[in-house]
């Protein structure tokens, strides 16, 4: 770090070519890129985006410190994630300890974890003795398993709305059905009359009626086997 702590002692100003020597010496020590040297290459990366005048960040990475657009941005998301209140380069708490031993590439990985469950995975599944490629698995793995429980909880709710619907529907129908039911008994139980106005014959009357009856009760009996099914 000698290279590092010259320049920012030499220099009080904040100046780009300062960020950038910083950018340089931090990638060049590094070596195997831990996670701590990370987050610090994406805090200066974050400042030097601060500095750059607009439309000349691309150029800057490519000229000055041979990145990519999108490894800036995953060193600067490393920052976001695991930076001051998760981990610093000269920090020993707890989270260091979790962490600070992770490679760049996985801690990468990890933040396809949400934030709240990250140390706990990270503990849970050895994540030191694991490859990259083992930690992209398991946390594909728990992707899966997850959305599977958020499935079957979606589908239980699911059925046990349709069983209230359906207990809902049944207690409809059987009062419908009760109530066609007792029309129907009703109406077999007395005459039903029928204005007939031009019918002065009795038998014609009755006869009337008679027709007027059975049609009622035909209707409501097809009302009722409807109700039934």
């Amino acid at each position: 770090m000698s290279e590092l702590v010259k320049s920012e002692a030499a220099v009080s100003e904040r100046t780009i070519e300062v960020v950038t020597l910083e950018i340089q010496t931090l990638n060049r020590q590094a070596g195997t890129i831990m996670l701590s040297y990370a987050v610090e290459i994406g805090r200066r990366l974050a400042e030097a985006k601060s500095l750059v005048q607009h439309g000349d960040w691309g150029d800057y990475l490519r000229d000055k410190v041979n990145f990519s657009p999108s490894t800036a941005n995953n060193f600067m998301r490393v920052f976001a994630e695991y930076g001051d209140r998760q981990i610093s380069l000269f920090d020993n708490g707890s989270n260091s300890q979790t962490f600070g031993n992770l490679s760049y590439t996985k801690a990468l990985a990890l933040l396809a974890v949400p934030a709240a469950d990250r140390a706990d995975f990270a503990q849970v599944h050895d994540v030191d003795g694991m490859s990259t490629r083992q930690l992209q698995d398991a946390i594909k793995e728990r992707d899966e398993a997850q959305k599977a429980r958020e499935t079957a909880e979606a589908e239980r709710k699911n059925a046990e709305t349709a069983r209230e619907k359906m207990a809902q529907d049944v207690a409809f129908a059987n009062e419908r059905v009760s109530g066609l039911q007792r029309e129907l008994e009703e109406l077999r139980s007395r005459p039903v009359e029928v204005a007939v106005e031009r019918a002065t014959d009795p038998a014609e009357l009755e006869k009337a009626r008679e027709e007027g009856r059975l049609a009622a009760e035909k209707e409501l009996s097809a009302k009722l086997e409807k109700a039934q099914k």
